[in-house]
């Protein structure tokens, strides 16, 4: 996969987040989640790791500056992390070399993601928590992620900010789609659920770092 087929991708992924940025309800249908869960969970999920090697060292960039920015936004200590969407388990593995005493819950809807994700566990011996579990709905109680941690998945920001607890921070991270950074910041904006917004790009990427307030 060479760079020209990766800025490619990046600008249908821009189009396609920046669709669900602007109409999150159309990600809660039933065509759009089969869509996607066919997506992922079939064709995606047997190569996902040869996709995160094409993109070098710029896949994880995004997330690495996110998981900083959120280190530093935290009004708590950061001793409960959710990853929703967790697919392969990179995401899960990275913030548990930044946070390596927190207690992390990794969720996925797609068995084929959660079985990589648990043989990357293993192997790295990161004793987290992998949930089958829709990010819609997450099958967690309100307010109970002092870091809740979303990347390349589809962004639910109202359900993601349920499960924070105020003064904790959800980050969204996309490695593809640098474009819609400013409409992630307004759809954040949009859920009246943070006090604090912030966003960055790195490569073809983006974070969106925001500090959930404290209303439930």
């Amino acid at each position: 996969m060479n760079r020209i087929v990766l800025h490619i991708l990046s600008l249908g992924f821009s189009v396609m987040l920046g669709g669900l940025l602007l109409f999150p309800n159309a990600a809660r249908t039933r065509p759009v989640r089969l869509l996607i869960k066919f997506f992922f969970g079939r064709l995606l999920a047997p190569h996902y790791d040869k996709v995160i090697a094409a993109y070098g060292g710029a896949y994880g960039l995004a997330l690495s500056r996110g998981l900083e920015a959120a280190r530093q936004c935290a009004q708590r200590s950061i001793i409960t992390i959710v990853d929703c969407g967790t697919g392969t388990g990179f995401v899960t593995q990275t913030a548990a070399k930044q946070f390596p005493h927190a207690r992390i819950v990794s969720v996925d809807a797609v068995p084929a993601m959660l079985l990589q994700a648990r043989t990357g566990f293993r192997q790295a011996r990161i004793a987290a928590t992998a949930v089958c579990g829709d990010i819609s709905d997450l099958p967690l109680t309100s307010g109970c992620a002092d870091l809740v941690i979303a990347q390349n998945t589809i962004p639910f920001l109202a359900e993601f900010a349920r499960i924070c607890a105020p003064g904790g921070v959800v980050l969204f991270v996309d490695s593809s789609a640098r474009l819609v950074s400013g409409v992630a910041a307004r759809a954040a904006a949009k859920t009246g659920a943070f006090s604090k917004i912030h966003t960055g790009t790195a490569e073809t990427g983006f974070y969106l770092c925001a500090e959930r307030n404290a209303i439930i």
